[in-house]
């Protein structure tokens, strides 16, 4: 399965790291799952002090459809916020 993503898409800013559990909750698993996935495709984390953090860029490297996934759902969050400053 391909996901397509167009300009408009690529075009939404993602933070830099995400906590597992943010990914865990975005991807609909648990935890554990989401460390599991992690540790299979070999993404490296950031211990800021109690959390891990996951670099963006490790994950549009190394898990390219959750990356996309994210961008998607990033971009279908934005399109529900009604535009500020108009009434």
């Amino acid at each position: 399965m391909s996901i397509e993503l167009d300009a408009q898409t690529l075009e939404v800013k993602l933070p830099a790291f995400l906590t597992i559990t943010r990914l865990a909750k975005l991807g609909r698993i648990t935890r554990y799952t989401m460390r599991q996935v992690l540790q299979q495709k070999d993404v490296h984390c950031v211990r800021a002090g109690k959390r891990l953090l996951i670099p963006m860029a490790e994950i549009e490297k190394k898990i390219p459809a959750l990356y996309k996934t994210l961008h998607l759902l990033e971009a279908a969050r934005r399109a529900r916020r009604p535009a500020s400053g108009l009434r």
